[in-house]
């Protein structure tokens, strides 16, 4: 048996005693570090799924005895033989698949983990059959896979250590296996050049967006640069809507994925949070929203619980980053907050009404604007939003403050539609707009 502690507050005694040996007792400081351990798990894996599945050669030699009564028998034992051996030797490849998946910042729905022998390639997880399977994927020529990122990105600005550039010689070249330019798995989305169409298993097509400032290009199968004149022509959409009427489908059209506990769907159409609810929409998981974000919800609270609840937030785990995304309630107030990448950090401030309160939140880059029960306000704010290698929680933040009350409503742009709410307003830090 395995054991592998994550973080500070883990027990050292607990995990001695769970695991066979000594041998197998692993401690990190956080998830990033469960990446310098999964070469020893997975050999460990191995080690023990070949112990305890492959039969001994005195079984098979008792199984081989007794059906070799004759030549045709022995032919036909071989073949049984070789069946049994094949099969297990499919099992046993799925299995190490699987073990590359342990240790996924993503650990439900899609994951995605980085491949530990070759850069050009990564992992993905998903659930098919209620239980996880893995794949693995290619990056487009000219990539490395990055875990930080959780993306392919250009292989020059990643630190690969199995880079075989470390080891060859100056001016060396080495073949790129399993990269035809002809064979592009991503497909062009017809609806936004800045995007493009992902075939994932078990869910189907996913939009997903290229970088600020790029198009896909199927020639290259990934996101080119292009002029930073050029704007797409392309209607405002959200990238994921939930309405919760009947169920947490996505209402964008985009289907996309989320993870839910204890919530439930009201008959009034609405979705019910107490201890423990949460909605994680994995989509927006390490996400570089940039200068352009919109989120829009309806929600009412109960008197009761937390004095703060997350509404919204982009937390990463108890021990983790604080949000850079957030919308909270203290008390009867509502509080929006927004972190970037130099630093500082935008806040709004608005009461709570009796009943559902209707928010309309934008970052442009310039400020952050909200829109809360017919009411604006907006604060002077520059640069990226942060990314966090959270998606997007509904709910929850630390896993131990919960929202308590009911949304109807909630729904992610990453553009800004034209409406009266997201024109360019002065800084008027915390004033009200008339």
């Amino acid at each position: 048996m395995l054991t592998v502690g994550v973080g500070h507050a883990i027990s050292r005694a607990e995990l001695s005693q769970i695991a066979t040996s000594e041998r197998e007792m692993f401690d990190v400081s956080n998830f990033s570090g469960l990446q310098g351990i999964v070469g020893i798990l997975r050999k460990l894996l191995c080690k023990i799924i070949v112990t305890t599945t492959l039969p001994s050669t005195a079984t098979l030699t008792s199984i081989t005895a007794k059906t070799t009564k004759s030549s045709a028998a022995t032919s036909v034992t071989t073949k049984k033989k070789e069946t049994l051996v094949l099969k297990l030797s499919k099992s046993l490849e799925q299995s190490n698949l699987q073990s590359l998946c342990k240790g996924c910042i993503i650990d439900r729905g899609i994951g995605y983990s980085s491949h530990p022998n070759d850069c050009t390639k990564y992992v993905q997880c998903f659930r098919a059959d209620g239980e996880y399977r893995a794949k693995i994927m290619s990056c487009p020529f000219g990539t490395y896979w990055d875990q930080d990122k959780i993306t392919c990105w250009h292989s020059h600005l990643v630190n690969c250590t199995t880079d075989a550039c470390l080891v060859t010689q100056k001016d060396s070249t080495f073949a790129m296996r399993d990269h035809c330019a002809a064979e592009c798995e991503l497909l062009t989305d017809e609806d936004n050049p800045s995007s493009y169409i992902q075939i994932v298993p078990g869910i189907g097509p996913i939009s997903r967006p290229c970088a600020p400032g790029s198009a896909f290009d199927k020639s290259m199968c990934s996101c080119a640069k292009v002029s930073k004149s050029w704007k797409p022509h392309v209607e405002c959409k959200p990238s994921v809507s939930y309405n919760f009427n009947e169920d947490f489908a996505d209402q964008s059209g985009n289907n996309v994925f989320a993870g839910y506990e204890r919530v439930i769907i009201t008959e009034n159409g609405s979705a019910k949070f107490s201890d423990g609810s949460r909605i994680n929409i994995w989509r927006f998981a390490n996400v570089e929203f940039g200068e352009k974000l919109l989120l829009k919800l309806r929600f009412l609270t109960y008197n009761y619980g937390a004095v703060e609840q997350p509404i919204v937030t982009n937390c990463y785990g108890e021990y983790g980053e604080g949000p850079s995304i957030a919308i909270t309630t203290v008390e009867q107030s509502i509080t929006i907050k927004i972190k970037t990448e130099l630093g500082e950090t935008g806040i709004l401030r608005f009461f709570q009404v009796p009943g559902f309160n209707n928010v309309t939140m934008v970052y442009d880059g310039q400020h952050v604007i909200a829109k809360v029960n017919g009411k604006i306000k907006s604060t002077a704010l520059i640069g990226n939003i942060e990314r966090r290698q959270a998606g997007l929680l509904i709910g929850d933040c630390d896993g131990q403050h919960s929202f308590h009350g009911e949304i109807d409503y909630f729904a992610v742009y990453m553009c800004l539609p034209d409406e009266d709410v997201f024109q360019r307003v002065a800084p008027t830090k915390g004033r009200d707009i008339a």
